[in-house]
């Protein structure tokens, strides 16, 4: 219960956040409203292993990069030496991912055990 909470209040006070933006931030749109399949994501992982969630998100929406979901691993299961890496989902591949320190993504997801994720 207490890990619902916290995520409904990190959801909450990015939407806030989000929010109060002085750019209007569309979302992206689909004909079947907004539903995705996993097949359809191009993966992009974090270059670092420390990652600011909340502010990558907001640096990448303003950015009008197509975001439509992002998965913080909260384990290192992958065994990964420099660590688990953050990994947004996008409706379609952008080059300028390079530019946030983002590259494609190679699945270490798949063995994490324990994930946070934020839907856009």
């Amino acid at each position: 219960m207490l890990r619902q909470q916290t995520l409904f209040f990190l959801l909450a006070f990015c939407a806030a956040w989000l929010g109060c933006a002085t750019e209007e931030v569309q979302a992206p749109r689909t004909d079947r409203a907004g539903i995705f399949e996993a097949s359809e994501l191009i993966t992009y992982e974090y270059s670092f292993a420390e990652a600011n969630p909340e502010s990558l998100l907001k640096v990448l929406i303003r950015a009008r990069i197509p975001v439509v979901v992002a998965w913080e691993p909260l384990d290192n299961a992958c065994m990964d030496p420099l660590g688990p890496r953050f990994t947004v989902g996008l409706t379609r591949d952008d080059p300028r991912m390079a530019e946030f320190n983002f590259r494609h993504g190679n699945g270490r997801l798949a063995c994490s055990q324990r994930i946070r994720k934020y839907v856009i």
